[in-house]
């Protein structure tokens, strides 16, 4: 017999491995350019989402934000901290290093600036759009992780009858409840005026003609009766479900969370039942059985 060739080791080594590197490039035919590339375009994405959400707020919006920031600005400044409202408006790195107190801490020099309650909760508002931009992606740049966003977000606005408690300890302490040029006291209406209101919404000069186009017709009608023969604030309506209305009693009951000074200080919050006007009887019968149908039904 022929004797064979013996191979040492390190040549059964070698095989194996070349083996496995074939394999290997076989099972991934691909570079990575395509996932490097992604890496770079989230990141300018990331730094795009400013400009992206500038684009889709309308001139108002985007000037009340820069009002609002240009009193962050100033709040910073009296802490010796140096950030434009320019830079807060389009640049999220100027955002780097907020935090939840930081908020907090211009939610209440706001309030002892004498800002109205309303104006407060509209700037801290606006600041949780700002860091919303600045945080975590894909929404945000990066800037703020996960955790700093969640807690800034905790930070709210005094609203209700918080709000009612905060206003009466300002004065007490003498500080301003309302500061700018917003009225406080609500303009009022003549009976001429209330009733063009009314004509104006019912018989508009130029009707609608599509079926869903006079729904609307209907809709502003019977806010603007309600808003006219009922006197309701705005937000007393926005809280009227289907459960308020009696058509069969013609009856409304109306919840009120928001209460008048009389002698004996602020009167507590209640519900109350008023009789439908005319013009909004008429509108919420064609409003509602085109909407609830299977509702009224029952209820009859």
């Amino acid at each position: 017999m022929d004797a064979k060739k013996r191979r040492n080791r390190d040549e059964y080594a070698v095989i194996p491995v070349t083996q496995s590197i074939e394999k290997g490039m076989s099972e991934y035919p691909y570079d990575d350019h395509l996932e490097l590339a992604g890496l770079v375009a989230d990141r300018f994405a990331q730094m795009d989402a400013f400009a992206e959400a500038r684009l889709t707020w309308t001139t108002n919006t985007q000037r009340r934000y820069l009002n609002d920031l240009k009193l962050f600005s100033s709040y910073l400044k009296s802490a010796r901290i140096e950030r434009s409202a320019d830079a807060l408006f389009s640049d999220a790195e100027a955002w780097r290093g907020m935090t939840f107190g930081l908020l907090k801490g211009f939610k209440t020099w706001l309030e002892q600036q004498g800002y109205a309650t309303g104006s407060v909760r509209g700037c801290v508002s606006t600041i949780h759009v700002f860091c919303k931009l600045a945080g975590p992606g894909p929404v945000g740049s990066g800037v703020l992780d996960e955790a700093t966003l969640a807690a800034i977000l905790t930070v709210k606005g005094t609203g209700g009858r918080k709000a009612r408690n905060l206003d009466e300890d300002r004065k007490r302490r003498q500080i301003l409840t309302r500061k700018g040029n917003k009225k406080a006291e609500p303009t009022k209406l003549s009976t001429v005026q209330a009733l063009t209101l009314k004509k104006m919404t019912t018989h508009p000069e130029h009707p609608r003609t599509r079926k869903h186009d006079l729904l609307l017709t209907a809709r502003d009608a019977l806010l603007m009766g309600l808003l006219v023969e009922h006197a309701l604030r705005c937000g007393e309506v926005a809280l009227l479900t289907i459960d308020s209305i009696d058509l069969h009693r013609g009856t409304i009951r109306i919840y009120r969370p928001k209460t008048d000074l009389n002698t004996q200080g602020w009167q507590p919050e209640y519900t109350s039942r008023s009789s439908i006007g005319s013009t909004a009887r008429s509108l919420l019968a064609i409003t509602l059985k085109s909407r609830y149908p299977h509702e009224l039904s029952t209820s009859a």
